[in-house]
C-alpha cells in the first residue's frame, strides 16, 4: 500500500496540485474522478445536462439554514436533516433554531415536512446542553448497518451566538432514518465540548462534519471561535470518547472558512467548505456590470461588499498514511492530516464551486452559497455508494435598497438547493473500497 501511495504521489508532482487527490495525472494533465473535475480536479462537477432545484422550502414565516441529505438503504426515498428559524430568519437563529426532518420520493426533492410532527431536535430542558438552540446537522449511516447518526451543534446560553454561549457538538442515534426523524435517541452530553479561552475555541464549537470509518472509528472536523480554524478529533465508534487530533492545531486560520464536510477517495481525504468572503456578487455574473465588483454599486443583499473575488465553495485535501491498511485503520492513523493542502480560492485551480446554479429551466446567481453537504446514491444494494448532488443553503439576489435594514442577508428568506454532480459509470469515487476502509455516508 505504501508503495502504491508513493508511485500514486510521485506521477501527481507534474500535475497541478497534484490533481488534488481526486485524480490521475496523465501526460501533465489531470484526469478527474466524479464528483470533481476542473484542471487540477479542484472543483465540484456539475451535471450541466440535468437542472438544479428547490429542494427544501421552510413554511411560510420560517426559513431553512441548510440540510444534510440521505438516502434510504433501498434506494426508494430520501431524507434531509434540517436547521429551521421558527418564524424567523438567520438573524435569529440563537434564539429560534431547532432541528427538523423533511421526506422526500426523488433526490431533489420536493421534501416535505410532516405538519403534524413535532421538531426532530428541538431545545431540551434548561438542564441540558442544548436548551437553546440546535443546528448544523449533519446525518451518516453506520458502517456496521446498525443505524443512523445525526451531529450537530447546541447551546444553552440564551440569546447568544454559537461563539459566545458555550455551544457544543452532539449526536442523536436512530436504528433506522424514520427513527432518527421521528423518535431520535439523544444522549444527554455532547460529544465534544469546547476549551475555554485563552483557547483558539474560546467557549464555543460548531459546524461538525464527520466520516465513519471501516471499523465504525469515526473523523470529526468541527470549527472554533477566535480565528474561524478548523480543527480534528476522532472517536473508536460514534459514541465514544473523543479525542483531539494533533494537540488540537487548527487549520486555515483568519481564512474566513466554514462549514466543512468531509469526503474520503482511494487517494486521501477531501475537505468542502464555504468561504465567507466570496459572499455577495463574486464571479457570480457572466457579463456587464457588477462582474466580480467589491464596491458594492449594484451588489444587493448586503451592506458591505465581497473581500475576496473567487469560488465561494472551498476545497482542501490531504493524502492516505504511508502506512494505510497496515496499522490497524483508526481514524487518526490513516490519514496524513499535517499535509492537509488548501486549493486556491480563486483563479485557475480554485477549488469548490461558485455561486451560478440552476433551478428547473432558470439559471440562478445567488448571493450565498452555504453549508456544503453531499447526497449519496446506490445503483442497488450492494452497490458501492457514490455522491450523486450537492445541497446547500442559498439566497436568491434580489433587488434591494441599501439603506433598508432588511437588505442585510442574515434577514432574507433562504432554502436548501440540491443541484446535481457529474457522473461516471466507470470511474468516479468508490467509497466503500478496501483501499480507503472507507464508508459509504449519507
Amino acid at each position: 500500500m505504501a508503495l502504491l501511495l508513493s508511485a500514486l504521489a510521485a506521477a501527481a508532482l507534474s500535475c497541478p496540485l497534484g490533481c488534488s487527490h481526486a485524480g490521475r495525472c496523465v501526460a501533465g494533465a489531470c484526469v478527474c474522478e466524479p464528483p470533481f473535475g476542473g484542471a487540477a480536479c479542484s472543483e465540484l462537477a456539475f451535471d450541466r445536462d440535468r437542472p438544479g432545484a428547490a429542494a427544501l422550502v421552510a413554511p411560510a414565516g420560517s426559513t431553512t439554514w441548510g440540510g444534510s441529505p440521505i438516502a434510504s438503504d433501498d434506494g426508494k426515498s430520501f431524507y434531509i436533516f434540517a436547521s429551521l428559524n421558527r418564524n424567523s430568519t438567520i438573524a435569529k437563529f440563537s434564539e429560534t433554531g431547532v432541528i427538523v426532518a423533511a421526506r422526500a420520493s426523488a433526490p431533489e426533492g420536493p421534501y416535505v415536512l410532516n405538519a403534524s410532527a413535532s421538531y426532530t431536535l428541538p431545545p431540551r430542558d434548561h438542564k441540558y446542553w442544548d436548551a437553546t438552540f440546535t443546528q448544523n446537522p449533519v446525518v451518516t449511516r453506520l458502517r456496521d448497518g446498525t443505524g443512523f447518526v445525526l451531529y450537530y451543534a447546541g447551546c444553552a446560553g440564551k440569546g447568544l451566538h454559537w461563539s459566545m454561549g458555550n455551544s457544543s457538538i452532539g449526536t442523536a442515534y436512530g436504528a433506522t432514518l424514520e427513527e432518527l426523524a421521528t423518535r431520535p435517541r439523544r444522549p444527554d452530553n455532547p460529544v465534544l465540548e469546547p476549551m475555554p479561552p485563552p483557547h483558539w475555541e474560546a467557549g464555543g464549537i460548531s459546524n461538525p462534519a464527520v466520516w465513519v470509518f471501516a471499523d465504525n472509528s469515526v473523523l470529526l472536523a468541527y470549527r472554533g471561535t477566535l480565528d474561524n480554524g478548523i480543527a480534528f478529533a476522532s472517536a473508536p465508534t460514534w459514541d465514544g470518547k473523543y479525542e483531539r487530533l494533533m494537540g488540537g492545531k487548527r487549520f486555515f486560520i483568519d481564512m474566513a472558512l466554514e462549514d466543512p464536510y468531509l469526503l474520503m477517495s482511494d487517494a486521501g481525504m477531501h475537505v468542502i467548505m464555504h468561504s465567507i468572503r466570496a459572499d455577495n456578487c463574486t464571479g457570480v455574473l457572466a457579463k456587464g456590470k457588477g462582474a466580480n465588483d467589491t464596491t458594492g454599486s449594484d451588489c444587493p443583499n448586503r451592506k458591505k461588499p465581497c473581500t475576496l473575488t473567487g469560488n465561494v465553495g472551498a476545497h482542501a485535501f490531504a493524502p492516505w498514511a504511508a502506512n494505510n491498511g497496515s496499522s490497524g485503520g483508526s481514524a487518526a492513523a490513516l490519514l496524513d492530516l499535517e499535509q492537509l493542502q488548501l486549493a486556491p480560492l480563486n483563479g485557475s485551480f480554485a477549488g469548490g464551486y461558485n455561486l451560478s446554479a440552476s433551478e428547473g429551466s432558470k439559471a440562478i446567481n445567488f448571493s450565498h452559497r452555504e453549508e456544503p453537504k453531499l447526497l449519496w446514491q446506490r445503483e442497488h444494494v450492494g452497490a458501492p455508494w457514490r455522491p450523486t448532488h450537492l445541497f446547500n443553503v442559498v439566497i436568491a439576489r434580489e433587488a434591494c435598497a441599501a439603506t433598508n435594514p432588511k437588505c442585510d442577508w442574515k434577514y432574507r428568506p433562504s432554502h436548501v438547493h440540491a443541484q446535481p454532480l457529474k457522473a461516471d459509470d466507470d470511474v468516479g469515487l468508490r467509497l466503500a473500497s478496501d483501499a480507503t476502509q472507507a464508508s459509504a455516508q449519507g
